[in-house]
């Protein structure tokens, strides 16, 4: 709990100013800090020193109470991860990646049931006494299936396993181009609130400049309110900037597995972009879900095949053991299941009608592939155009202004009202800048994973 002190009072009203016996203590139990600043601020406080030591003894109670009960609910440090890194561990830890881990697993369990030689086990059946002299007869039968069942049903699994191949791939994909726009996000949310501090502190030290121009007559206080007040505006814009990105460390964390996370790098640099043309052959050749698609519509081929061999007769060997008034005979066992009214026709229908829904599935998706593609090609020639306005001289000038402005308003070369719509146009320049280089980066990763591309290179980059 908070700490506690023990105060010794004078009782209220008394006029002496002498140090109080303990017989006139009157309050001996420990209290907390808020009652230790009352005791001290309290009005039977004689001389105005003593007052002042009071004042500044409740203060420091105060103080160290705040601090005692807020240090629990401190920032925690955010996990500063590098985008390659950030997809490792998304992979490893993310939620939506054990999912698809464990869809993968349940395919791979069907096929090891589909391997086994009979899906039915063995019968045995006993009827009789087994006393001595008493008939008794033992048979044990198996049925052999059709012709080609085992097979069949083995290449419908495998279709499905690599099915799953692919749908675990797709998620992946998808994972990875959640974590690369939210670690860009977080990277954007970083350089805004860094941007949002340095205006803040430039609001602050033009404030104080306009205060001492106003204490020197340079100046009418009308000049410092306006200062005050946008220092005020500065601020709100600092802490609500913070405020995004901390949002947007969770976020990261979140699609980690853990924690808030930070990004530890800068932007990178980025690899030219294929020809819309290219691009588009490049998706339809590696997107996962064209070949999950196309998977899924062979298993179901195959379940029709499966269904298809139930119309066969199936055969059922056995042998059978019998014994009768101390005679044993052995005799051999053989059924066949002739299909005469059911056969299998819903499922057959069924499987082949599904093949054919997965089939155009797939015509349809190939051409929302293609779309897509010309789409994001389009948008991330649109950003890169935009990035290339800001050049090394656009972005040396606007850090250079940040130093001028203040100088300038120093020296009284422009005046407040004017400082402010400088200010206001080169801050919103800055984060033009940013949101410029987040939307090129953003449309480049969307662009590599319509195209079936891992978003890092061996090289690391993008």
């Amino acid at each position: 709990g908070a700490p506690r002190v023990r105060v010794e009072l004078e009782p209220a009203g008394s006029t002496s100013g002498r140090v109080p016996s303990p017989s006139r203590r009157v309050d001996r139990r420990p209290v907390c800090p808020g009652a230790f600043a009352r005791a001290f601020l309290a009005p039977n406080q004689r001389f105005p020193m003593e007052r002042l030591l009071a004042r500044r003894l409740a203060r420091c109670g105060v103080s160290l109470a705040l601090a005692l009960l807020l240090a629990p609910y401190g920032a925690v440090a955010a996990e500063s991860v590098t985008l390659p890194a950030a997809l490792e561990l998304a992979r490893a830890r993310s939620p939506d990646a054990e999912v698809a881990r464990q869809r993968l697993a349940e395919a791979q369990a069907e096929l090891r049931g589909a391997r086994v030689l009979f899906v039915e086990n063995p019968e045995i059946e006993a009827v009789g006494l087994p006393t001595a002299g008493a008939p008794l007869e033992v048979e044990a039968r198996q049925a052999l299936g059709g012709p080609g069942e085992r097979g069949t049903r083995v290449r419908r699994a495998r279709e499905l396993l690599a099915a799953g191949e692919a749908d675990r791939d797709d998620a992946f994909r998808l994972l990875d181009l959640a974590v690369t726009e939210a670690w860009f996000a977080a990277l954007a949310a970083e350089q805004r609130a860094a941007i949002a501090g340095e205006a803040a502190a430039l609001a602050s030290d033009l404030a104080a400049i306009a205060r001492a121009r106003v204490d020197r007559g340079a100046d009418s206080a009308l000049v410092y309110n306006t200062a005050r007040i946008r220092l005020a505006e500065a601020e709100r814009a600092r802490i609500a900037a913070e405020a995004d990105r901390d949002a947007a460390r969770l976020e990261l964390g979140r699609l980690l597995g853990g924690g808030p996370a930070d990004p530890a790098d800068t932007w990178p640099t980025l690899q030219a972009a294929p020809s819309v043309e290219s691009a588009v052959q490049t998706a339809l050749a590696q997107r996962p879900e064209l070949a999950a698609l196309g998977h899924q519509a062979e298993a179901e081929r195959a379940r029709a095949r499966e269904a298809a061999a139930d119309a066969w007769p199936e055969l059922t060997v056995g042998a059978a053991w019998h014994r009768e008034d101390d005679a044993e005979r052995w005799l051999g066992v053989a059924a066949v299941t002739v299909p005469v009214f059911n056969r299998n026709q819903g499922e057959v229908g069924g499987a082949r009608a599904a093949a054919a829904r997965l089939e155009a599935e797939l015509a349809a998706r190939r051409a929302l592939i293609e779309a897509e593609v010309r789409t994001l090609s389009l948008a991330r020639a649109s950003a890169e155009r935009g990035v290339a306005v800001y050049d090394a001289d656009v972005l040396r000038a606007q850090e250079e202004s940040v130093v001028l402005l203040r100088r300038a308003f120093e020296e009284g070369k422009v005046d407040f009202t004017e400082l402010v719509l400088l200010q206001r146009e080169l801050l919103e320049a800055r984060l033009g800048n940013i949101e410029a280089r987040l939307a090129l980066w953003l449309e480049d990763a969307r662009l590599r994973v319509s195209l079936g591309l891992p978003i890092i290179t061996e090289g690391g980059a993008p």
